[in-house]
């Protein structure tokens, strides 16, 4: 199967019992990519960018490592680092991005 850029959408739900009873939910969606293509998938749109004031835009500090070197090679330096293991495949990012400026990202995969 080949996988591509793509726009998932979903729920978030939280319940909580105590001290309070209290729950919410709301829509939500996230962008899911191959990191090695952020620069292909960016060019194409007049609405985002790349580390520009945007209305979605990526800015590589948002993300893991070292701000010096692409995030791509960033993920494969600490994996080869803590585990061992080096990377051959393609490593894909489900996030979310700059909107009208703001990063509001609390969990990457």
């Amino acid at each position: 199967m080949k996988l591509s850029n793509f726009i998932y959408k979903g729920n978030i739900r939280h319940r909580r019992y105590t001290p309070f009873n209290r729950k919410f939910q709301y829509s939500t969606f996230m962008t899911f990519f191959d990191i090695n293509k952020i620069e292909t998938m960016f060019d194409k749109s007049l609405l985002w960018n790349i580390n520009k004031r945007a209305l979605i835009a990526y800015y590589r500090k948002d993300y893991h490592g070292d701000v010096n070197i692409s995030l791509d090679q960033a993920v494969r330096k600490t994996v080869k680092d803590k585990v061992g293991v080096t990377l051959d495949g393609p490593i894909r990012l489900l996030t979310h991005l700059r909107y009208f400026g703001y990063c509001f990202n609390p969990v990457s995969f």
